[in-house]
């Protein structure tokens, strides 16, 4: 299915360079866009199911833990893992996939640290489990300290995220909306400037301005384009994600030239 939607847009783009009647660099844009948007949803989408996941499994977390916590002491930390791989959701099919390997014959702290996860949080958790086993400590007591821990790296986490997507999406929105619309605002302001009437402050001829004009125009592009760049490289590598700024760069940076030029030829009243 995913394949059909990305040939599906690639014609659609192919279309678009041959009948619509716009400017060629306009063109290539809305082109450009159209091919790439729908790959690049699909795989953001992908991204968005796997950390709406992690973000259940870690809401869901401390719960587990303390109603784990409640066991009679002296409870083997494997008949804790069986009960948590019967929890609904996440949480569950994650412990699942750990107790089946523990009946598949590894030691509990090899599966238990082996466990692939893109949650830190939940690789924490892990590893304090691997450890309390190790040391022998008491199942009810250790879930319990393990469940406070994890509520305290939540709301740490919590804090972080959240300035975390205020800056990523502020940024976003400046490089693909604002900005974009700001500068093509000022250039069409600026080219229907009545410049006969002030000939004693501008001596140049008209073609003169109006290349003047258009090296301001592409100035303005360029800008716009590094500016996508920038942003795009520094929203995934603050995401820890590099692999990303492909994507954000693909969506930013013809999405910001189409706004400046919407901007650009818009009326001014």
């Amino acid at each position: 299915m995913d394949k059909k939607i990305v040939l599906a847009s690639a014609a659609l783009a192919l279309l678009e360079v041959l009948f619509l009647p716009l400017p060629f660099e306009q063109i290539v844009l809305v082109a450009i866009t159209t091919a790439a948007l729908p790959a690049v949803s699909l795989d953001l989408y992908a991204e968005y199911l796997e950390e709406r996941k992690r973000l259940e499994l870690e809401e869901r977390l401390p719960e587990a833990l303390l109603q784990m916590a409640s066991r009679p002491k002296g409870t083997a930390i494997e008949e804790v893992l069986e009960e948590l791989a019967r929890q609904p959701g996440e949480t569950g099919k994650q412990f699942k996939s750990i107790t089946r390997r523990i009946r598949s014959g590894i030691s509990a702290p090899n599966a238990l640290r082996r466990h692939p996860t893109n949650s830190f949080l939940f690789k924490r958790v892990l590893e304090m489990i691997a450890n309390a086993y190790e040391s022998g400590a008491d199942a009810s007591k250790t879930f319990k300290q393990v469940a406070e821990d994890v509520l305290e790296l939540q709301f740490i986490s919590r804090e972080a995220a959240s300035a975390a997507t205020l800056q990523k999406y502020s940024l976003l929105a400046a490089s693909t909306l604002f900005v974009p619309f700001i500068l093509g605002f000022l250039y069409n302001l600026v080219e229907s400037l009545d410049f006969a009437g002030i000939q004693g402050i501008f001596s140049t001829s008209t073609m003169e301005r109006r290349a003047l004009v258009e090296a301001i125009s592409l100035g303005n592009q360029a800008y716009l384009a590094l500016f996508a760049l920038i942003t795009s490289s520094f929203v995934s590598f603050n995401e820890n994600k590099p692999r990303k700024a492909v994507a954000y760069a693909a969506i930013c940076l013809p999405l910001s030239l189409i706004a400046y030029y919407v901007a650009r030829s818009a009326s001014i009243l």
